[in-house]
């Protein structure tokens, strides 16, 4: 594929995949909790926007990515459930520490297959 190449969406197609993306970096089970958007990166190297949350023991955000193609974002969407090797927490730094984590990746400039 041709990587420089942009997509030519429609504005409700964009909107879909807006949405699908702030809906992953912001939801809960109890609904619409978090408003930081600081997980959501953009990573020059991959041409991908990523969105990174810490996995709930209850509940997974696998189904956003699903929702996003039914709602017609045809960019490049990637789901991954993430965790170390040994299954223990990961120290971030002397504060803060994370178990499994779960990435939305989106490649504006690829097309869904």
């Amino acid at each position: 594929h041709d990587s420089s190449m942009l997509l030519n969406l429609t504005e409700d197609e964009i909107s879909a995949c807006k949405e699908g993306l702030l809906e992953f970096a912001t939801s809960s089970m109890v609904g619409k909790k978090h408003s930081n958007l600081g997980n959501i990166l953009w990573s020059p190297q991959h041409r991908s926007l990523l969105v990174v949350r810490g996995k709930s023991p209850i509940y997974s955000r696998d189904k956003v990515a699903i929702k996003m193609k039914s709602q017609h974002c045809f960019m490049l969407t990637r789901f991954y459930r993430c965790q170390a090797v040994s299954g223990t927490r990961t120290i971030f730094d002397y504060k803060r520490n994370f178990g499994p984590v779960e990435v939305l990746q989106v490649v504006p400039s690829v097309g869904a297959p």
